[in-house]
């Protein structure tokens, strides 16, 4: 018959779990359109990659390399390719955010509510502050536009609301700046979307 063990061991006590705060310095990245991965084409200004394996390396640089990279370092006035477009001058940032607005119209038509409207329909649901784009008048053009990237031609633009940013598409081929170093590209005929794909489409 096996002997029964004593155990001396005296159980610890409980263990506190306690919470870091949020600085103010601090960055929330809210993925709460989930267009922002949308393949789509308006005019020269594409987010269609060539093929699934293009888009599935650009996803994975963007989820493990660049986000991290972003949180690690948020705070400093401006690092790698991350900063607001709508702080940048000059005829190629200005024509740079017209394509990126037009875009957000045309694939996020759910923004298109007031500041006022989403409010109301936001404290009446219970909804998360982070869960929805808030604007000064309501005006899409007012949304303050947010590139982060890093090496390469990929960049992905958000709305920023206070430490808040929204991804609302992916440029990947560096096609909302005209630029000689990273439109060498033909993207014409590249026509693979991830959503599009999942449900047969493509």
């Amino acid at each position: 018959m096996a002997k029964r063990v004593k155990n001396n061991k005296k159980p610890q006590k409980n263990i506190k779990l306690t919470k870091t705060p949020l600085h103010k310095q601090d960055v929330i990245i809210s993925f709460s359109y989930p267009n922002w991965i949308k393949g789509f084409k308006i005019k020269d200004f594409t987010t269609f990659t060539k093929d699934e394996n293009e888009f599935v390396n650009n996803f994975i640089y963007i989820m493990y390399e660049l986000i991290p990279y972003v949180y690690e370092n948020w705070g400093d006035r401006r690092f790698g390719h991350c900063h607001s477009i709508n702080e940048l001058k000059g005829k190629r940032t200005e024509e740079a955010r017209n394509k990126y607005i037009s875009f957000i119209k045309t694939i996020h038509s759910e923004i298109f509510s007031s500041a006022t409207e989403s409010s109301q329909t936001d404290s009446k649901m219970g909804k998360d502050e982070s869960e929805s784009i808030e604007y000064q008048t309501g005006q899409l053009e007012d949304l303050d536009l947010y590139q982060i990237g890093l090496n390469g031609s990929v960049r992905v633009i958000c709305g920023k609301v206070d430490n808040i940013l929204y991804p609302l598409l992916i440029d990947h081929y560096h096609l909302g700046y005209d630029s000689q170093h990273y439109n060498s590209d033909d993207t014409s005929k590249y026509n693979y979307c991830p959503i599009e794909s999942r449900n047969g489409n493509c």
